[in-house]
């Protein structure tokens, strides 16, 4: 079988663009969760949602939770 490059080309870049979202949404996690040791507040750690819902309260936030968004869409395109 013949691989077309357009195609192979197509879905590299989504994995690439869904690797970089999640990797700014665990790097939040991790945030969330050094906060959490340094000051001795269990309760500021936080999962997936509670990143997430971080990134929507900041000043930025619509518009990177956007990105982040069809970044995690590019990257489940990826991996079907």
């Amino acid at each position: 079988m013949e691989r077309l490059s357009g195609a192979g080309d197509a879905v590299e870049r989504f994995g690439r663009v869904g690797y970089a979202a999640r990797a700014v949404v665990w790097a939040v996690v991790g945030v969330l969760l050094i906060q959490a040791a340094v000051t001795h507040d269990p309760n500021q750690a936080g999962g997936l949602s509670t990143a997430l819902q971080e990134l929507a309260g900041s000043s930025w936030g619509r518009a990177l939770l956007i990105l982040v968004a069809l970044g995690l869409f590019a990257f489940g395109a990826f991996c079907v």
